[in-house]
Parts: structure tokens; sequence; C-alpha cells
């Protein structure tokens, strides 16, 4: 049998701690039907009852699932429309224009081919 590796990721322990839950909710389950069919209920009911309880916990996990969906939707959708509303460009245009360029700090006409610019050598 291979040794369990040390540094093992956080989806490996979410994964074992799940099967932890799941073998104890077993366990307590498989308690209680022992119980109610020694106070008396019969095996069918207390399958019955068993499966009930499993689907109101299913039930219950996907209402939460449901509504946690949709508020990281609503989440989502709140800051894509706050980053659209925060763009103050009026054209859209994301270049300069040539006066512009030619104003700017690190201008030089060489790099960008302006040769009506005076400073404009050829080599």
């Amino acid at each position: 049998m291979a040794t369990q590796v040390q540094s093992a990721g956080w989806g490996y322990r979410l994964g074992r701690g799940a099967r932890r839950v799941l073998r104890g909710y077993g366990r307590i389950e498989h308690r209680v039907a022992r119980w109610l069919m020694a106070n008396g209920l019969p095996a069918g009911l207390t399958l019955i009852s068993i499966w009930t309880v499993r689907f109101a916990i299913a039930g219950a996990l996907l209402y939460v699932a449901f509504w946690l969906a949709l508020l990281i939707a609503v989440v989502t959708a709140a800051a894509l429309a706050t980053d659209e509303s925060a763009s103050t460009e009026k054209d859209g245009w994301p270049f300069m224009t040539k006066d512009e360029l030619r104003t700017s700090m690190f201008y030089d006409p060489v790099l960008h081919n302006d040769v009506a610019h005076e400073q404009f050598k050829e080599d």
C-alpha cells in the first residue's frame, strides 16, 4: 500500500472530510433504524422514514445551493455593471491624436515614422 502524501491539496482534504461526514451519517442512520425497529416500527415504515429524512436533507442542500448560486450571480452582475459605468472615455478611441502624441514626454518621430516632424532623421 502506498504511503499518504503529507502535502495533500485542499481538494483531497475536502473529499476526505466529506467521506468522514457521510460515514458518520450512515452510522447514525443505521443506529436510528435499529432503534425504530426495536421500539416496534415495522421494517417497511422504518425504511420509508429513513428515505424521507434523506430526501429532506437533499432538498435542504439544493435549496441552499440555489440561493447561493443566485447570490453569486447577482454579485457578479453588479460587479460587471459597475465596471461598465466606470469608464469615462467619451468616444472610445484609445489612441492619441498626432498632436497629443507629439507633445507627450517620450515622443520620438523615428519610432512613429512621423516624416512630417522636423526632428525626423532617416538613416
